[in-house]
């Protein structure tokens, strides 16, 4: 029950704070700002093959399957030991890479919306760009077929969209040939 009244809350104070441009346009940035500290973190934990979880919060909610251990500096940080099921496969601060994946997955149509239809500079797009590459790459990274499905699936139904739109078909052909292009160099290369 606490939790819904808390969803309740958060529910009406976006829908009430949220009503002008460019405070979504923020919370927007924000989000992909976060996923893309989340592809980096999840990056470097494939590059150094870390089965090592950090995180300044406290993982109580996790249970007992976890080998959790405190440190005993000024900033607190919990550390876990991924799971073995989950070999291989990286999940940043999730732990568990099909829930990176998913939330990868619902932050990069916004970035690559923001950058082909987004009303911003030409260097704020570019640096959309990128990170959205970065969220592109953990997604892949995750190993996550139903993740990889969602995003495909996601970002097909963007692309149609920006197609249906006379001032962005280009920009959205342009995007789908080269997604398609990097998803079949990907899987032949594997």
């Amino acid at each position: 029950l606490i939790k819904v009244v808390v969803y309740a809350v958060v529910f009406f104070a976006v829908l009430n704070n949220l009503n002008r441009q460019d405070l979504s346009l923020a919370l927007c940035v924000g989000l992909i700002i976060f996923a893309s500290v989340e592809s980096l973190y999840a990056i470097f934990q494939f590059a150094t093959h870390s089965t090592v979880i950090r995180t300044v919060f406290p993982v109580s909610t996790f249970g007992s399957s976890l080998n959790i251990k405190e440190s005993g500096s000024l900033i607190k940080f919990w550390t876990i030991e991924q799971p073995l099921m989950y070999k291989g496969r990286v999940g940043g601060s999730f732990v568990c890479p099909n829930h990176l994946a998913g939330y990868l997955g619902m932050i990069l149509p916004a970035a690559l919306a923001l950058v082909v239809a987004g009303r911003l500079n030409h260097a704020f797009k570019v640096v959309l760009g990128y990170l959205a590459g970065l969220m592109l790459i953990a997604v892949a990274l995750t190993l996550s077929r139903g993740g990889c499905l969602a995003v495909a699936i996601s970002l097909l139904a963007l692309l149609l969209v920006l197609v249906s739109r006379r001032n962005y078909r280009i920009s959205a052909i342009l995007l789908l040939v080269v997604l398609v292009w990097g998803g079949y160099y990907i899987a032949t290369h594997n």
